[in-house]
């Protein structure tokens, strides 16, 4: 096809290794531990230089995009990009300076926030964001994360979305002081509720003063998705129902 279309020989070649290397650069981003120096040299020999490896970072990031369109959620895209940067820096000799790139999140989560209240408590939320969290959530979904943090009652902070995520899914946000067990009851109670995870991100928060808070963030599918005087009450006694467990009141086998 490359021929008939007037492509060089080189560039014939070129497109065949893309094709034939369609799966890679995902797999590595996804399924490897790419903060290993191993992985990212290994990496570095396989695409060769800066031009195949850009061109391999488009061509998976379009397939993705093309072949399971909501496939590429806030966290693969991260993962791709910090995979890339990587393996560049390797590249061309130098070390990939992610500091940089944690302060210009930092700075653009609370520089794009009109209201001094909501602003100042974004600011108090990013101080002890740890830094795989920041890489793994788009702007706007933090924004949200710090609105669900900031309205914690009774010891529980609870909140749903369906905004970055894929079709028919909800993004169920958690916040809660930490204890042992406490990922096995939230669990407990998402299966209880019919909610099926679909991934899951789990973290815990340094909080001056008080115990550490864990704050986890859930994607999930439940039967109704789509339909919201059905969900709400759902998602109302999910909340109960972690309340409950937090409290005392019911047991996770219960």
């Amino acid at each position: 096809v490359g021929e008939r279309l007037g492509l060089a020989p080189t560039d014939v070649q070129h497109m065949q290794w893309l094709i034939a290397n369609q799966h890679t650069m995902y797999f590595w981003a996804t399924r490897r531990d790419i903060s290993d120096p191993s992985l990212i040299a290994e990496i570095a020999r396989e695409v060769g230089t800066a031009h195949g490896l850009r061109d391999l970072y488009l061509f998976t990031f379009c397939r993705v995009e093309t072949i399971a369109p909501g496939a590429m959620s806030a966290w693969n895209a991260r993962m791709l990009d910090e995979l890339w940067r990587a393996v560049s820096a390797s590249l061309e000799g130098s070390e990939p300076d992610v500091t940089e790139q944690l302060v210009r999140i930092r700075h653009e989560l609370v520089a794009g926030i009109a209201d001094p209240e909501r602003r100042a408590s974004m600011a108090a939320f990013v101080e002890h964001a740890g830094e795989r969290y920041l890489l793994s959530n788009s702007l706007e979904a933090m924004r949200f994360h710090s609105d669900v943090v900031a309205r914690r009652r009774n010891g529980l902070a609870f909140g749903a979305t369906d905004q970055d995520t894929a079709p028919g899914t909800l993004e169920i946000v958690i916040g809660c002081d930490d204890r042992p067990g406490l990922l096995a009851d939230l669990t407990a109670a998402l299966a209880a509720g019919r909610f099926s995870v679909d991934s899951a991100q789990v973290y815990t928060r340094k909080v001056q003063g008080g115990p550490d808070e864990a704050f986890d963030i859930f994607h999930v599918t439940h039967p109704n998705v789509g339909a919201d005087h059905l969900m709400q009450p759902e998602l109302e006694r999910l909340r109960e129902n972690i309340l409950r467990l937090l409290g005392g009141q019911e047991r996770a086998s219960e």
